[in-house]
């Protein structure tokens, strides 16, 4: 097996990985944080983008190095995609996902009897769902065309 086909199953390990702590956080604390106090569970979701933020950069980063030097040793421009997808996971969530964040993680600071009574905290929980929901695309984008990409070595 060659360096470039090595470097290209870890990216697209690296990227799995990624997609499955994405893909996982909604499925597993949806329905805790929808049947939970507003005070909580924002304190939830600040204590989870605490560990999201030391976990999945670090995902993040390797799975597009590692993508990116494959393409570049095995000068197939192709391989560039996968990398591309993972990474812009960065701006997307740079763009689309703290703007939310910092709407929820600014009411940690507020009393928790004035976080239970605010109305907006469930709305702004389902934006997150949303939008989240293209962090799990753009990261199961990359797995699957990284996996795509090792089959046809395989042939």
């Amino acid at each position: 097996m060659s360096k470039p086909s090595i470097l290209l199953a870890l990216g697209t390990g690296f990227a799995g990985i990624t997609t499955g702590f994405t893909a996982s956080w909604p499925l597993i604390w949806y329905s805790p944080l929808s049947n939970a106090s507003n005070s909580n569970t924002v304190k939830l979701l600040h204590h989870s983008y605490k560990n999201a933020v030391k976990t999945i950069p670090p995902l993040v980063l390797t799975a597009t190095a590692c993508f990116s030097v494959s393409a570049y040793l095995s000068n197939r421009a192709v391989l560039s995609a996968p990398a591309i997808l993972i990474f812009s996971l960065f701006p997307y969530t740079r763009i689309f996902v703290l703007p939310v964040n910092k709407k929820l993680f600014k009411k940690t600071n507020e009393p928790e009897g004035v976080v239970d009574r605010d109305n907006t905290v469930n709305a702004l929980l389902y934006k997150w769902m949303l939008i989240h929901c293209g962090r799990i695309a753009l990261a199961a984008a990359s797995t699957t065309l990284g996996f795509v990409q090792l089959l046809q070595l395989i042939k």
